[in-house]
């Protein structure tokens, strides 16, 4: 099933008809082919999940009326799941918030450390929303995976309201994570922690541990966290 993505503004999450344009619309209709009486999903990136059957096209081909006849709200998936990480280099970074997405992450905050190469622009910013709207869509979730603004690594582990696990290979196995509050994933950049970082992440509580046998890039060990949390929540 196709799905169309509208905000929470253009739609009150009520049954009846919904009038579907804009990019949206353009790509529904022009390069999936809809057809006037097939079924469609949509979703606001908030919680709420409709289906419907299309009841017009408009001759333009710009814009349909859809017919919404179902819609349940979904609350967030427990644990809060975020993952703290710096941005790896060039399109690997829109593949990991994509990919982010489909493994049930809550939250990419991308972190500052002391070895830090990059920093995140703003038009990057906005690039990156598009590819999470395109990822929930894509994957049916029904809320959209939240992108932060930049923060210190440092104030991951300053929270002592979440379970917070930094990414290391000198750390241990996974532990069980809890099935409700947030589960904090910190993903060093390319050249690791420092010394003083390590020692300030366990002095503040935080736990270490290891992701495989192998040394990851930023964006491998991101996802691969996200879905060993969700792997190891219990519920």
């Amino acid at each position: 099933m196709h799905h169309v993505l509208v905000g929470p503004e253009h739609w009150s999450g009520e049954p009846g008809i919904l009038a579907i344009e804009g990019e949206e619309a353009r790509h529904a209709i022009r390069v999936k082919r809809l057809k006037q009486g097939e079924r469609v999903g949509v979703l606001d990136g908030a919680g709420r999940r409709g289906v419907g059957a299309v009841s017009v096209i408009a001759g333009n081909r710009r814009s349909f009326e859809l017919d919404v006849d179902q819609v349940t709200i979904e609350p967030p998936v427990e644990p809060r799941l975020e993952i703290w990480a710096a941005a790896p280099k060039g399109d690997r970074l829109e593949t990991m918030v994509d990919h982010l997405s489909q493994a049930g992450a809550t939250a990419w905050v991308p972190i500052t450390s002391d070895l830090t190469e990059r920093e995140l622009t703003e038009k990057r910013a906005e690039r990156l929303e598009r590819v999470a709207d395109e990822s929930l869509k894509q994957c049916g979730r029904a809320w959209k995976l939240e992108i932060a603004s930049p923060r210190p690594a440092s104030e991951a582990w300053a929270d002592q309201g979440a379970l917070v696990l930094v990414a290391d290979a000198t750390g241990g196995a996974m532990p069980e994570c809890p099935a409700a509050g947030t589960v904090r994933v910190v993903v060093g950049p390319e050249g690791g922690w420092t010394a003083s970082e390590l020692e300030a992440a366990s002095a503040a509580g935080a736990t270490r541990v290891g992701l495989g046998p192998h040394v990851m890039r930023i964006g491998t060990a991101a996802v691969v966290a996200a879905g060993v949390v969700r792997a190891a929540s219990v519920g």
